[in-house]
C-alpha cells in the first residue's frame, strides 16, 4: 500500500502536464508503477491523482458497500466515477491532465502537490495558500481529539 508524505510546488506546462517529483515516485508500493487515476475532489476545489493499485482499492471498498440497483447507491457510483481519467506516466515523469479538470477547478500554471495518504492532492498554489491561512488549528486540535482521542 502506498503512503505519501510530503507538500511539494510545480508548475504545469503550456501542455497541461505536471511533473510528479521523485520524492513521491520514490513512495510508490509499486516502484514500476506509471498507471494513475485522477478526479475532481469530492469536498476541496483540488484534483485527487491516485496510483492505479490505490484507486482499484478504493473501487474495491465502494464496491463492497454498493448495491447498484438502489437508486441513492447509483447516484454515488456516479459521482464517484464523474470527471474521471486514466493517466500514465511518461518517460519523463509527466503526467498529461486533462483540460477539463484544469477548468472545472480553475488550476493556474503555480501548483501545491500535497500529499494525502494514499493519493496526492493537486491544488492551485494561490487557492492552498489562502486555505491554508483560514485553517483554524483549535478547529483541527478539536477533530483530531474526536477521532483519535484525548492524548497520553
Amino acid at each position: 500500500m502506498t503512503t505519501f508524505t510530503g507538500e511539494i510546488e510545480c508548475r504545469i506546462d503550456s501542455k497541461s502536464r505536471i511533473i510528479i517529483p521523485s520524492a513521491f515516485l520514490r513512495q510508490l508500493s509499486d516502484k514500476n508503477e506509471t498507471r494513475f487515476v485522477i478526479r475532481r475532489d469530492f469536498f476541496d476545489e483540488c484534483l485527487e491523482l491516485f496510483p492505479w493499485d490505490e484507486w482499484l482499492r478504493q473501487v474495491n471498498n465502494l464496491r463492497q458497500k454498493i448495491n447498484p440497483y438502489n437508486r441513492d447507491h447509483s447516484k454515488v457510483m456516479e459521482a464517484f466515477y464523474r470527471g474521471t481519467a486514466e493517466l500514465i506516466l511518461d518517460s519523463c515523469s509527466r503526467l498529461l491532465i486533462p483540460r477539463r479538470l484544469i477548468e472545472k477547478i480553475n488550476l493556474g500554471k503555480e501548483l501545491i502537490l500535497v500529499a494525502q495518504d494514499d493519493r496526492i492532492k493537486i491544488w492551485d498554489k494561490y487557492i492552498y495558500e489562502e486555505r491554508e491561512k483560514a485553517t483554524d488549528e483549535d478547529e483541527i486540535r478539536r477533530l483530531l481529539t474526536d477521532i483519535l482521542g484525548k492524548p497520553n
